[in-house]
């Protein structure tokens, strides 16, 4: 039986390091904003693998997708962090962990406490996006996190995930190519906090050219019609080979099926040979008893009844012929 808590939370491969937007975070305030990935991880097979590979400031990674489902591969909540402590987990109405005053995590839902409470940014909970993803180069079953708190990062991913799904159904196996991008887009800057139009180095994922090649080709092929069936050919006079307009004369009758000669089996023989009997028996006036129907009789029981027919036929035969004897002499 599974421990509450503990033994109940799914199937979930190991995690060997993340894959961060942002430099490491200075004594005061966030790191700043990076054009690349930065690799961090405790696991030192897993860096120097990843640093052969891709160098320090990689812009595009080749990944796989550990999970069947977009919803099992990314989540995105929003989250309140504190001096490095989560003090809740929520969809942004209901909170579904937090911290409890015992410094116990409950997962008991309750309403977010930044709802409709006017607060600093700074103490507002905020989006943070997290992507699992396994990086084939470093030939481990274990899964990077890729980690975001842009809410451009989390609309675009997710949507691009939801549409690989559809369009597969399994993301699993998929070759795929998480890449930095640069977009503008509209962020609030400055002293007055005003929106403006900046470059940004967001997050996109997409699969690998080969195998939209071979999936493109594949749905061609699907979308091919089926071969055309060939139509009849038009009726004609199986003796001169004239083909009959089925419109002008309607009521042509259609050529006959040639037919095959039947060969008769024995036993049709030998039924047309007791109903000939059975003529010349009626002809002399003769009673046949006859103990069941003749299509009941087994071949055996047919040749014996014609026998008993024929011994019939011949003995009143020779006592018309004595009769008819004895009246000329």
């Amino acid at each position: 039986m599974p421990i509450r808590g503990l033994t109940d939370r799914g199937a979930s491969f190991p995690q060997i390091g993340t894959l961060r937007k942002g430099a490491p975070k200075p004594d005061k305030g966030p790191g700043r904003d990076l054009k690349h990935f930065r690799f961090d991880s405790d696991d030192v097979d897993a860096t120097e693998r990843f640093q052969l590979v891709y160098g320090d400031e990689p812009t595009n990674v080749r990944v796989f997708l550990p999970f069947r489902t977009a919803q099992e591969n990314f989540e995105a909540w929003q989250e309140h962090w504190t001096a490095g402590a989560l003090q809740h987990r929520c969809d942004g109405e209901t909170c579904v962990l937090w911290l409890t005053n015992r410094h116990t995590y409950s997962q008991d839902a309750k309403p977010c406490p930044h709802l409709n409470v006017d607060k600093s940014e700074r103490d507002r909970c905020k989006p943070t996006g997290r992507l699992k993803v396994i990086i084939p180069e470093l030939r481990r079953l274990a899964y990077v996190t890729v980690l975001t708190s842009s809410i451009h990062d989390i609309m675009e991913l997710s949507a691009q995930i939801e549409a690989l799904e559809a369009f597969r159904g399994d993301l699993r196996g998929i070759p795929l190519i998480l890449r930095r991008q640069p977009r503008e887009i509209s962020t609030p800057s400055g002293a007055d906090g005003k929106r403006r139009r900046m470059e940004k180095w967001l997050l996109s994922i997409e699969a690998a050219p080969t195998w939209v090649d071979l999936q493109l080709q594949a749905q061609e092929q699907a979308a091919l019609p089926a071969p055309m069936k060939l139509l009849p050919a038009p009726p004609a006079d199986p003796r001169t080979g004239e083909i009959w307009d089925a419109d002008e004369d309607a009521d042509t009758p259609a050529a006959p099926e040639p037919v095959q000669p039947t060969v008769p089996s024995d036993r049709d023989r030998m039924l047309r040979k007791i109903a000939k009997l059975t003529s010349e028996a009626d002809a002399l006036e003769l009673e046949v008893e006859l103990l069941m129907p003749l299509e009941a009789m087994t071949d055996a029981e047919l040749i014996t009844h014609g026998k008993n027919l024929r011994a019939a036929i011949d003995q009143a035969q020779s006592v018309d012929q004595a009769q008819t004897a004895d009246v000329t002499a």
